[in-house]
């Protein structure tokens, strides 16, 4: 079975399309200081690849615990398991131990740092950043309990990991706990690029004890899943029946237990059929594909149908054809945006076998060049273009290049309009013999109306406009050859008009320099094969010559930079799930939206994940068991996904588990709060505006009393947790 493929879901109800923007608050967040026993590594990366700098270079020391509300967790550089918890700002203690990691003899030059992960209310799993994995039963935490972490499982995983995820579940009356492993390692395989590919690894451990016994805890069963990028979120299922996966390069399970897994054919994907006929000579190719001929060669999706489709595809005459196409009936019909070259494209397009050109396309080679939004159609077509006239009358043209815009007599068209981004130009043909007065004129923001009045009322050109325009700046004029000339404004500049009234195809849209400029410029990717592709050696020697010169400097590693970078033109960013067949179920599409971060709002259900969309931010909610809503938008950010693009120090974000607000901090020292919209006690008008302002939005900026690289970086419904290499800085935000 294929996986099923979806779109990302938005309730609109989340969404304020009124925001204005953050006030800048004035009130101090009190600000409390915990110096530290011993400092926390930070991690020194011996690879400088992107996956590496992204996997480990951004590690978030600080872990919150989801069951124990304002305690939070670390590993020190003594390998100390530390717990700090608060419970009055003011009388803070020191963060207590409660577990140390055994030291490790060995030298690892590949070691990464440390990492924890709370499983559940009495589970922890800890990984030394060495390749040793350690289950720890904790008992019951929280500032009451002082009772140290025993070791129920530790085993060598052989190459050093960090933690991503851990969940614990009782399956037929079997304690079992599910751990998710991240490690990046040289692949023989991987020729081109770094050399390195991304590996998951998703294990299972059980109590193997019978009733009554001691508990053992053995390792039953390990699954590898492969990769090309570092995942944003990965998390397993609650009843570890399945695991999520949101990258920019798609996994797949390659092992388990060591044995390679039996990859399955792809499933052929069925074609939509939409009344065009088939013939026996016609060809299907759906998706991805690269099919090359004599001298023919298509790059993407493309749906052939149609008696007569396969000679124009793999004939001699056909040279290239760049981008996605879809033909469908008898003849021929084009349905999307194409690039064709070959010195016979125009008569593959406006021969008498071409029937349909209906969106817009864009045509290069020594006989025809047309641009978006020309629609032609008929035996031959008509072509708004100039190179689709004939020589007498390009000659013509030359001389009076008035000809081909208003010469509206010898045209079947009632208007023609064209525009520019700031107004449109409207010419109407007149009955002969009208003046000024009789010509009818009506124009509101966005309806047009134009006609005739005296002894025969006539209404030439009415409807709704395309978008709004501005009455009091347009204007019309009678021209010598009784044409009328309407010049319109438009209320939002810059975007292009597809269309001048709203159903009306009785007018003709001529497309000028100005456009044509714009149009080249937007399509110019789709000839060129000159793909950007990284030299790793290069880049890696880039990479240790700034080491090199910086080795006392800090280095700030900025996510988004990071991002640019890793350019994947062929691949989206998507989330996947995979049930127990370890096979794709559910995929959705993430290509619009940019990862920021990921925050638990419920223990008891999988993590959520806070994705960019448009200029807010968006918190979904993952529901494995909802087939048809398995990806739940629950919480909204208000411009976070616009303030945070502007921060190019910007090292972590987090929101408590109540989305109160949400939290950004830089590299070093300052952290921004952002609230979510409340009311206001007093009475506040906008004068300009002449209304009452009933919700404000607050922003809070605080500096840290430290010059240190922050490290840890956690949100509470109350507080927000700052670590860095000697101190743990304690933020009020809100009251209890």
């Amino acid at each position: 079975m294929s996986a099923s493929n979806y779109s990302l879901k938005i309730n609109r109800d989340l969404l304020d399309p009124g925001f204005e923007s953050y006030r800048l608050s004035q009130d101090t967040i009190p600000i409390y200081k915990v110096d530290l026993d011993a400092d926390v590594e930070e991690l020194k990366l011996n690879e400088y690849t992107l996956e590496h700098v992204r996997a480990f270079g951004m590690y978030n020391h600080l872990h919150l615990d989801p069951w124990y509300e304002d305690s939070v967790l670390f590993v020190d550089g003594r390998g100390r398991v530390l717990s700090f918890t608060v419970i009055l700002d003011t009388a803070l203690g020191k963060p207590r131990e409660v577990y140390c990691v055994a030291p490790d003899t060995s030298e690892h030059r590949d070691r990464v740092c440390a990492s924890l992960s709370l499983t559940s209310a009495t589970w922890a799993t800890l990984s030394d950043g060495s390749g040793r994995l350690d289950l720890l039963r904790t008992g019951k935490r929280g500032d009451s309990c002082h009772t140290k972490w025993e070791p129920l499982f530790s085993q060598d995983m052989g190459a050093p990991f960090t933690l991503l995820h851990s969940v614990a579940h009782v399956q037929d009356n079997v304690h079992t706990l599910e751990v998710l492993l991240l490690r990046i390692q040289k692949d023989p395989e991987e020729t081109k690029g770094s050399g390195f590919s991304v590996f998951l690894e998703w294990i299972t451990v059980a109590n193997t004890a019978q009733q009554g016994q001691e508990a053992k805890y053995e390792m039953k069963k390990r699954r590898l899943l492969k990769g090309k990028s570092v995942p944003e979120y990965a998390a397993v299922e609650p009843r570890g029946k399945g695991l999520m996966v949101a990258s920019e390069r798609p996994f797949v399970f390659t092992h388990v237990d060591g044995s390679p897994l039996e990859q399955p054919d792809p499933e052929p994907m069925q074609a939509e059929n939409s009344g065009g006929s088939e013939g026996t000579e016609a060809e299907t190719v759906l998706s991805g594909v690269a099919f090359r001929g004599p001298r023919l060669r298509l790059s993407s999706a493309v749906c052939l149908q149609g008696t007569e489709a396969e000679t124009v595809l793999s004939g001699t005459e056909a040279e290239t054809v760049l981008s996605g196409v879809a033909f469908r009936g008898p003849r021929l019909r084009l349905s999307s945006a194409v690039c064709l070259q070959g010195t016979e494209a125009e008569t593959v397009l406006s021969g008498d076998e071409a029937e349909t050109v209906p969106s817009g396309v864009a045509f290069r080679g020594p006989r025809l060049r047309l641009f978006p939004a020309v629609l032609p159609s008929g035996d031959r077509g008509r072509l708004c273009c100039h190179c689709n006239l004939k020589p007498e009358k390009k000659k013509k043209l030359k001389k009076d290049p008035d000809l081909l815009k208003f010469n509206i007599k010898t045209q079947k068209s009632i208007y023609f309009w064209q525009q520019t981004s700031e107004n449109i130009t409207v010419h109407v043909r007149m009955p002969e013999g009208v003046t000024k007065e009789e010509v009818n004129f009506t124009l509101t923001p966005n309806h047009i109306s134009i006609g005739v009045c005296g002894g025969s009322p006539l209404i030439i050109l009415e409807g709704q406009l395309y978008a709004d325009v501005q009455p009091e700046t347009s204007a019309w004029i009678l021209t010598s050859d009784k044409s009328l000339e309407v010049t319109l404004q438009k209320c939002v500049v810059g975007p292009t008009w597809p269309e001048l009234v709203m159903g009306d195809q009785r007018g003709e849209h001529l497309v000028g320099e100005e456009q044509a400029a714009l149009v080249h410029q937007r399509l110019a990717h789709l000839t060129s094969q000159d793909w950007l592709q990284a030299d790793s050696d290069a880049l890696h020697a880039s990479f240790l010559q700034n080491v090199n010169a910086e080795k006392d400097k800090l280095l700030n590693y900025n996510s988004a930079e990071l991002e640019d970078c890793d350019v994947f033109p062929e691949a989206g960013f998507s989330i996947t799930h995979f049930d127990e067949s370890l096979r794709p179920s559910q995929v959705m599409n993430l290509g619009g939206s940019q990862y920021l971060f990921t925050v638990v709002g419920n223990p008891l259900e999988m993590p959520c994940l806070c994705l960019r969309y448009d200029v807010d931010a968006i918190v979904l909610q993952p529901h494995p068991e909802q087939d048809h809503n398995m990806w739940e938008h629950i919480a909204t950010f208000n411009a976070l996904g616009y303030v945070q693009a502007s921060k190019q120090d910007k090292k972590f974000l987090s929101c408590p588990p109540n989305f109160s607000y949400a939290a950004l901090c830089e590299c070093i020292c300052r952290t921004f709060i952002y609230r979510q919209p409340s009311p206001l006690e007093t009475v506040l008008f906008n004068r300009k505006q002449g209304r009452q302002i009933e919700k404000v939005a607050k922003q809070h900026v605080a500096s840290l009393d430290s010059a240190r690289a922050i490290l840890g970086f956690r949100a509470t419904n109350e507080r927000v947790y700052v670590l860095t290499c000697s101190s743990i800085f304690i933020l009020k935000v809100n009251n209890s």
